[in-house]
């Protein structure tokens, strides 16, 4: 639907899970994730006009994608080599490793304002989490800072940092409980 409102209309009827939307700059199409039953994960993109979804050439095994602000690159992990992140030239049309994860264990990427980097929370140890950015230009890894939180980082996933229209970061503390209880019924 539109930012003003009205009604929603399907975009995918896929029997798929499609996840991790980015919107392209003109409005006009989706990059997303889509997770296939029983095969690898890879990225798809679909024009909002025409409805016509595709899939993006060597994105198998790729998931959760982030478009870049200007729309040329996407950003996405590969979980076939531990987690790398690769990045996706539009324009050249080809794949090319930015960084291994592998051992800092990177949660949800995101972009900054300007396209020129991607922020990365690592949670390597939930009670000292660090951020990350990494310059697309020479793929260079630079710790931001390191947060000291004696009661962790808690929640089902991993971290999730974010960037304010000001520029500044943002960083998610999730402090929810996930709870089991045994209950006795007595049914008739």
């Amino acid at each position: 639907m539109t930012a003003d409102g009205g009604n929603p209309r399907i975009v995918s009827e896929s029997q798929n899970d499609e996840v991790d939307p980015t919107w392209a700059p003109d409005g006009n199409s989706l990059v997303f994730g889509r997770h296939q039953q029983s095969a690898q994960p890879l990225v798809s993109t679909v024009n909002l006009r025409t409805g016509q979804p595709s899939i993006i050439s060597g994105s198998e095994g790729l998931f959760s994608p982030r478009l870049s602000p200007d729309g040329r690159f996407i950003a996405a992990f590969d979980v076939s080599n531990g987690g790398e992140v690769l990045l996706f030239d539009r324009e050249t049309q080809k794949w090319s490793v930015s960084i291994n994860s592998k051992t800092l264990g990177f949660g949800f990427l995101q972009w900054s304002n300007d396209g020129k980097s991607l922020y990365l929370p690592a949670l390597g140890d939930s009670h000292l989490p660090a951020l990350y950015r990494l310059r697309i230009a020479d793929h260079r890894l630079q710790q931001l800072a390191t947060l000291k939180i004696p009661e962790g980082t808690t929640g089902f996933w991993t971290g999730w940092a974010g960037v304010a229209p000001d520029g500044s970061l943002l960083v998610m503390r999730d402090l929810g409980i996930q709870e089991i209880y045994a209950l006795d019924v007595d049914l008739p």
